[in-house]
């Protein structure tokens, strides 16, 4: 998950200037750096699914510090849940879209949501008995990856 750290607080960056130098992007105004957090997804021997914080970095000024918690907490699933599903939805281009995580006791719960959510995306995301739906706040990106092999170093790919 990368979450942009803004002066104003929110998410989303408005319009600023940025210089282009090499490698190196400068951006002035709002942008104070960014965090990138780590979670694993896990399930139990029940079958129950969680999304464990695992860690996270702050850059800022192009020092990396090591955060002990996330800036934004937004995996908080209710329990028990044996589904997870992160749904995102383009509106005009990649760089418009919308994201929620949506999670279930059981799969066909699952499915409905999915399915009411992409019909009415204002009104469907809501919580329920036994489901859960939380949309991801404006300006952070959340990208679900996979383990490509065990050896090491780990690669990571795209999660379908």
């Amino acid at each position: 998950m990368v979450t942009p750290i803004l002066k104003s607080g929110g998410y989303r960056l408005a319009a600023t200037r940025a210089q282009e130098t090499g490698n190196t992007i400068t951006v002035t105004g709002d942008f104070i750096g960014y965090e990138t957090a780590y979670y694993a997804v896990k399930r139990s021997s029940r079958g129950r699914v969680t999304v464990e914080f695992l860690s996270a970095e702050v850059s800022r000024d192009g020092e990396i510090t090591v955060q002990s918690k996330p800036y934004v907490r937004l995996f908080a699933l209710p329990g028990p849940v044996r589904f997870v599903r992160l749904i995102y939805l383009t509106r005009v281009s990649h760089s418009d879209h919308d994201m929620a995580v949506l999670a279930a006791r059981r799969r066909d719960m699952l499915e409905k949501a999915t399915q009411q959510v992409d019909a009415d995306p204002a009104g469907a995301c809501k919580m329920g008995r036994g489901i859960s739906c939380q949309w991801v706040p404006s300006g952070i990106a959340v990208r679900a990856e996979m383990r490509k092999t065990a050896t090491e170093p780990a690669e990571w790919i795209p999660a379908r």
